[in-house]
């Protein structure tokens, strides 16, 4: 009580303890008192910061006034986090009340905090807990009792773009003399006012580059950077995330012809509180030796997100959706839960998040199969006998069914649980079509990430289990292959009297 009163008659805190500094930050904002005796407040109790008391700290200094003042605070808060050690992970699970998120109002406070979070308590049931949180404060920022589509949040920070995008063959050559190589500057896609552009020079030690670029940039065509000095030249631009993966082919000129397959993530953030350099970054480890040519392939697949919010939320969905149960549960009840939380889902926000690389899956494709089966067919489709009635009826739209079924990896299934789901659906939702497309595309057989405990001897994406011959094959011997691929593939009666 007595820094309060000193406050109120000096405007002055001198007798402030840290020992009691939380207690005088509870009693100054029961009373109303200003920022600047609060923040002293918080500054004392900052410094003495517990898992206990992190989160409440975090609410505390988000509600001040004044933005200097929050950032501070919550820089030193989030340091602290990183500080965190393994054996902490539980007591962190434990003791920080994720719920309280909701009441931050503060968009930029919300994304530092949930960002340091998740890299620093590295726990899925402590990411199931954030998930909730998150999914609270999305629901608070947009007024509605149902969640919008990650596509419809994306849409309402950017819409000149679509927060996702396959690029399945980009090719990049010239027909300059080897003797004079010049640069070559690719846009390997345009969104909004922005590109991402690569760069191809051969003389130089690293010459496989990317980087985002302004359309208007004086630097578009220069190997130079152009540097961002300050976070007001920011201001008019939206703050997006990149999150891809990108697969780069390209013949090395000592390697005979050969061609060397390179793969690199993409990771960018835009944004005004950390303005940076839209300079180049490698595609690859520059300890390889280089082509000399300037030729090369470039696919994979990109998430423009409009907003850092949508990255971390759909970040959240790829690494828990499909570990909702407890691990102690047998196969059944663990993709009843899951099936259950997909169903909760809009169909936009289920694709976005089963397309993705980083999806974890315990087993495999063979699990998303299933529980898309399930959800799709019914949870007792795989406990039907043999005589029931095939094809057999689906829930949802066409297209929406259609769109999911897209998202598999067709070649990481099994032979078998590919012609048991083709038996089951009917010829309205093209699945035959799917696969086929599936099986020739090289994003389609990109692996997904190891789904956790899983070791690296020990990997659900090892070996492709389907090719696309076996599959024709197999399909058309049960004819289960459409009728005019059928008619399409029958050897002519001419060819027959051979």
């Amino acid at each position: 009580m007595v820094p309060v009163i000193e406050y109120v008659y000096t405007f002055k805190v001198r007798l402030l303890h840290n020992s009691s500094a939380r207690e005088t930050l509870l009693l100054s904002e029961w009373v109303g008192m200003g920022d600047r005796l609060r923040y002293c407040c918080l500054k004392a109790a900052v410094r003495q910061v517990t898992l206990d008391t992190w989160m409440e700290l975090l609410v505390s200094s988000a509600a001040l006034s004044k933005k200097e003042m929050r950032n501070n605070l919550s820089e030193r808060l989030i340091d602290f986090l990183y500080g965190l050690q393994p054996v902490q992970y539980q007591d962190a699970m434990d003791k920080i009340q994720t719920t309280w998120i909701q009441a931050i109002n503060d968009h930029d406070i919300v994304v530092r905090a949930v960002f340091a979070l998740i890299k620093n308590v590295r726990l899925v049931g402590f990411w199931r807990n954030l998930l909730d949180a998150l999914t609270t404060w999305l629901k608070r920022r947009f007024d509605s009792p149902q969640l919008p589509s990650l596509r419809t949040i994306h849409q309402h920070f950017a819409k000149d773009w679509e927060p996702y995008v396959e690029l399945s063959r980009v090719e990049c050559f010239t027909n300059t003399p080897t003797a004079v190589p010049v640069p070559l500057h690719v846009a390997l896609f345009e969104f909004g006012d922005f590109v991402l552009q690569a760069c191809i020079n051969a003389t130089q030690s690293s010459p496989l580059l990317w980087r985002i670029i302004r359309r208007t940039s004086p630097y578009f065509f220069s190997e130079d950077s152009e540097v961002v000095m300050s976070s007001e030249a920011l201001d008019g631009d939206p703050e997006f995330w990149i999150r891809g993966h990108l697969i780069v082919k390209y013949q090395p000129a000592d390697q005979g012809g050969a061609v060397v397959t390179e793969e690199t993530q993409i990771k960018y953030q835009h944004c005004r509180d950390h303005p940076r350099t839209e300079g180049w970054v490698h595609y690859e480890d520059p300890q390889h030796n280089y082509y000399r040519r300037t030729i090369c392939t470039v696919s994979g697949k990109l998430f423009l997100w409009g907003d850092p919010i949508c990255s971390l939320y759909h970040q959240l969905l790829q690494t828990t959706l499909f570990y909702c149960a407890p691990g102690n549960k047998d196969s059944d009840v663990g993709d009843i839960l899951t099936v259950s939380e997909m169903q909760q889902l809009p169909v936009e926000t289920l694709v976005l998040v089963l397309c993705s690389d980083h999806l974890r899956i315990p087993e495999g494709e063979r699990t998303l199969l299933r529980c898309l089966n399930k959800m799709i067919f019914g949870l007792n489709v795989y406990h039907l006998g043999p005589d029931a009635q095939l094809p057999r009826s689906h829930s949802g739209a066409v297209e929406d069914v259609t769109r999911l079924y897209r998202s598999v990896r067709w070649c990481f299934i099994p032979l078998d649980n590919i012609i048991q789901t083709l038996r089951w659906t009917p010829r309205t939702l093209k699945l035959y079509e799917i696969v086929v497309e599936s099986l020739r595309n090289s994003n389609g057989c990109h692996k997904r990430q190891r789904p956790f405990g899983w070791r690296k001897h020990r990997d659900a994406y090892m070996t492709n289990e389907t090719n696309l011959s076996e599959f024709e094959i197999e399909a058309g011997d049960l004819h289960l292959a459409p009728a005019e691929v059928t008619e399409r593939t029958r050897p002519s009666p001419a060819l027959w009297s051979l």
